[in-house]
């Protein structure tokens, strides 16, 4: 007597009882696609994230620069070189006087973190651009950042008889 066969019906269910190779690749394809999806949607919105926060900075830094410079601007006959204001036009007075010269100045070397002008102890609306280091978080600051605060001031307008400076608040940086 020879060997015992299988009915036919079982031989067929042990042939197909695994993947042949065509599934296989398919399933792992599809599951690169799925996992590549996933970590290029999560890479983005890191990404986002981050110059989110950035610009959010960005505007703080804006916004602070505009709240001390509308302190400055008082309608009075100061100097654009010196900060000289004369007493009888002039009823507010610097956060330092220094003598009445620069009382209206953006750098403050006691404060934390210490703000400075690279235009130095001069007059905070002087005609053109100041760079104001010291209000963005140092590592936006450096690189690859090197963000930098800028204001740029321009020729008086006359308002309601007033002198009043033009001034532009910039914010700018680089993004990696």
């Amino acid at each position: 007597m020879g060997p015992t066969r299988r009915p036919p019906s079982t031989e067929r269910r042990a042939a197909r009882a695994g993947y042949t190779l065509v599934e296989v690749v398919v399933a792992m394809l599809l599951a690169c696609v799925m996992i590549t999806s996933v970590f290029s949607v999560t890479l983005t919105s890191k990404t986002t994230g981050g110059k989110n926060d950035r610009r959010l900075l960005a505007g703080q830094a804006a916004s602070q620069v505009t709240g001390r410079l509308k302190n400055f601007v008082t309608g009075c006959d100061c100097s654009v070189t010196t900060g000289i204001c004369s007493a009888a036009s002039c009823t507010l007075q610097g956060p330092t006087p220094r003598g009445g010269v620069a009382s209206w100045y953006f750098n403050c070397p006691t404060c934390l973190p210490p703000v400075s002008d690279n235009r130095g102890d001069v007059y905070a609306l002087t005609i053109g651009t100041h760079v104001i280091s010291g209000l963005l978080p140092a590592f936006f600051e450096a690189a690859p950042y090197n963000a930098r605060v800028n204001y740029t001031v321009d020729i008086f307008q006359t308002v309601n008889g007033r002198p009043v400076p033009a001034v532009t608040v910039n914010v700018a940086w680089a993004e990696p």
